[in-house]
């Protein structure tokens, strides 16, 4: 008996010192706080709301621009303007900008508002011809019975052809033709010393080949150059100029520093070439050397390499071609990572960098890849020095999403100015879903005193500052595109690729990846640079990784003339296990010798797949569909999701999404971040007139009434900030 009131008081001890364990884990868990905290709006964190203010004379007049900017102070929904100048109004009149832009930036910082500083091009620069980017156009000619022929050039292909300010001779050759590019060896001779040029006016050059009788029927090739009023991107005076007014405002502390439109002389959108095909080629002095240096390569018999070689040796063209255009992509963005350390300098390390470019279609899908844009920009935008890596246009997402990966920020600036507000509006919410951001183009008299354009434009803003609270990661991509910027760069020798702007025009490249995404498959596309410039690598596990971003599988697309860097890595991907789906063949590399065959021949035995292919991305390469017609999921395991009418709408949009056994649901309007944990529950919450979340049915948190929120759960408290200048949304917490 006694043995069994023993066992019965154990059993109650036990059942009391449970009993009581569960209580004080109950009371634990009732211990951690919940801070409810009101707010007018909520203010922006960690990243620039931006856009650009445009001052015209009529804004600088009797001071016009301090009202304006009490103006977008009081309407607009942006913490970073960037000054950008129009109709005439001179930045580089340092005289007259100077306390401008003293009394802009005082009186914005007073009011909380940052002001960056966005420059064009110097067009009163006057550089010297050695300085000055060149223009090099051809003519090709018979000679008559007497070697002699008369040729009259000038461009035709530039978007503004009278900032061209003097022509002459280049460089001249004579040879016995005997096809379409190619010539007998032995016959070339330089003929350039029996030209003489008799300049028809400063924007044309007539020239005369006066020649003898061993070269009648000869074929002459001429170069006209065509120097302008431009300085040449690759000198370093071109950054000089922008370095100069940095300097002259250095007293004022400008809180960014960007360039506006800066590339090479504009050329003629396809709109407008008229069948035409782009002869052109940028040059200067500096591009020169800079040839010469890395590649022991004289600029004019390599202009002249790249239409004409020897029978039987069309290496030669396609050494000419490839290092020619790797010296004239680096261009523009030698100038840019110039400007951006100095400016760092200038006005301290936290100074935020920009880019504004342009967009020659804003309405287009498309990038540009087989336009000008190589010419212009030389598509470095993946090297960009920016802060955050920079979109002009409306591309392709995948596209967007490569460009914001190659940065080292967790997100994109897509610069924008579209006069339909609901269409630049939706654009922007929708990429909030991928992590791009807007850098608006603004004018207060046309837009920001338009009620409709305010009220939109605060809505969506609204939803930028709650995401950038939020903070979340890039999307969750597992699939990266890499294209191959030499086949870009190089049709030869298929004529038939030969494209308006003497690039290859038929890899398609966006429009595949346009398909690729239709299908289901959200990707990111890079192109070649960044496996040469050491950006992409593979990790310890054999994963492809940039800037911390990881995937699972490779598409390459077009591996012709690939550089040895290129190879590298492609092989050592496939040898140990990578999923390569690779299309095109290759023949040559960017030498123009003939490729280690053994060598690819194992990099096409290990792909996974030979053609580009939707049908073969999960089956080959193991990446699944994803579906992202609501929401994506991010690296961080967070999930957003966009919705155009609920946004200025009464009716909610619905979101659910899956974090392992839990099924969470809810209702918003415009946007909503959540963040859940598979052991911790729920983690973070921003939405714009937030309405409810549950988790498998039950009721987490709602409010009353539609409200912007933000709520994080930590280890001991839980902070929920609601936007309401009542104080009566008290939020209901449930099962919180």
């Amino acid at each position: 008996m006694t043995e069994t009131k023993n066992i019965s008081l154990r059993r109650i001890c036990g059942l009391l010192l449970a009993g009581g364990m569960l209580l004080a884990a109950g009371c634990a868990k009732k211990a951690r706080t919940i801070d409810v905290e009101y707010v007018p709006q909520f203010e922006n964190v960690n990243h620039p709301q931006i856009a650009c203010w445009v001052l015209t004379p009529q804004d600088l007049s009797e001071r016009q621009y301090l009202s304006d900017l009490d103006t977008l102070a009081r309407h607009a929904p942006f913490d970073l303007l960037f000054l950008t100048a129009r109709q005439g109004t001179d930045f580089y009149d340092f005289d007259s900008m100077e306390p401008v832009f003293s009394q802009i930036v005082e009186r914005a910082h007073e009011k909380g508002l940052k002001i960056g500083l966005l420059l064009g091009e110097d067009r009163h620069a006057s550089p010297a011809p050695d300085q000055a980017q060149w223009v090099v156009t051809e003519q090709e000619i018979t000679l008559d019975g007497e070697g002699y022929g008369r040729v009259c050039d000038s461009v035709r292909h530039l978007s503004e052809p009278d900032r061209i300010t003097g022509s002459e001779l280049y460089r001249a050759w004579a040879f016995r033709k005997t096809a379409d590019g190619e010539y007998e060896p032995g016959s070339l001779i330089d003929i350039t010393p029996r030209c003489k040029t008799d300049s028809a006016g400063s924007r044309r050059a007539a020239i005369e080949v006066i020649g003898s009788p061993e070269l009648g029927g000869y074929t002459a090739y001429i170069l006209t150059r065509h120097t302008s009023d431009a300085c040449a991107p690759y000198d370093k005076s071109s950054a000089q100029h922008f370095v100069r007014a940095l300097q002259a405002y250095r007293h004022i502390p400008f809180d960014g520093v960007g360039l506006e439109g800066f590339t090479n002389l504009g050329i003629l959108p396809p709109s407008r070439m008229k069948g035409d095909t782009l002869t052109e080629r940028y040059c200067s002095q500096a591009m020169s050397e800079a040839l010469n240096q890395k590649y022991w390569m004289d600029m004019p018999r390599t202009l002249f390499d790249m239409r004409y070689v020897p029978v039987g040796k069309p290496e030669i063209r396609m050494k000419a071609i490839n290092a020619y255009m790797d010296i004239m992509r680096g261009s523009v963005l030698r100038t840019e990572k110039t400007v951006a350390y100095e400016a760092r300098k200038l006005f301290g390390e936290k100074t935020f960098i920009s880019r504004y470019l342009t967009a020659r279609d804003l309405h287009s899908e498309q990038f540009g890849l087989n336009g000008e844009k190589i010419w212009t920009t030389g598509l470095k935008e993946w090297s960009s020095p920016c802060d955050y890596t920079y979109s002009d246009g409306n591309g392709p997402l995948g596209l967007q999403l490569g460009l914001a990966m190659s940065g080292t920020g967790n997100l994109l600036y897509r610069t924008t100015r579209d006069e339909d507000i609901d269409r630049m509006i939706g654009r922007a919410l929708t990429g909030l879903r991928y992590g791009i951001r807007t850098h608006y183009m603004l004018d207060r008299r046309t837009d920001i005193d338009d009620p409709l354009t305010r009220s939109r434009l605060r809505a969506i803003e609204q939803c930028t500052r709650l995401l950038n609270r939020f903070d979340p990661a890039l999307p969750d991509v597992k699939l990266l595109v890499v294209f191959g910027v030499e086949a870009l760069s190089n049709w030869y020798p298929d004529q038939e690729s030969r494209g308006a702007y003497d690039i290859n025009c038929k890899l398609a490249v966006e429009e595949k990846i346009e398909r690729l995404w239709q299908a289901g498959y959200m990707h990111a596309l890079v192109p070649s640079d960044v496996i040469v410039d050491g950006k992409l690598q593979l990790d310890a596990d054999n994963k492809p990784t940039m800037n911390g971003h990881t995937f699972d599988a490779v598409i390459y697309l077009y591996p012709e003339y690939a550089r040895s860097e290129v190879v590298d890595f492609l092989d050592k991907y496939v040898s140990r296990g990578g999923k390569l789906m690779i299309e095109g063949n290759t023949s040559h590399d960017f030498r123009g010798e003939r490729i280690n065959t053994s060598r690819w021949l194992k990099i096409y035995q290990l792909a996974k797949s030979l053609t580009f292919s939707f049908e073969e991305v999960f089956p080959s390469l193991g990446v699944e569909r994803s579906d992202d017609a609501e929401g994506v999921r991010m690296e961080d395991g967070s999930w957003i999701f966009t919705d155009r009418q609920s946004l200025t709408g009464d009716r909610p949009a619905a979101f659910a999404f899956t974090v392992g056994d839990d099924r969470y649901t809810g209702l918003y309007h415009g946007m909503a971040a959540v963040q859940a944990d598979p052991g911790k529950g729920l983690q973070k919450l921003a939405a714009h007139r937030f309405r409810e979340i549950a988790c498998n049915g039950k009721m987490l948190l709602s409010l009353p009434e539609p409200a912007d929120i933000y709520l994080e759960i930590g280890k001991d408290a839980t902070r929920i900030i609601v936007a309401d200048t009542t104080d009566r949304i008290k939020p209901l917490l449930d099962n919180l």
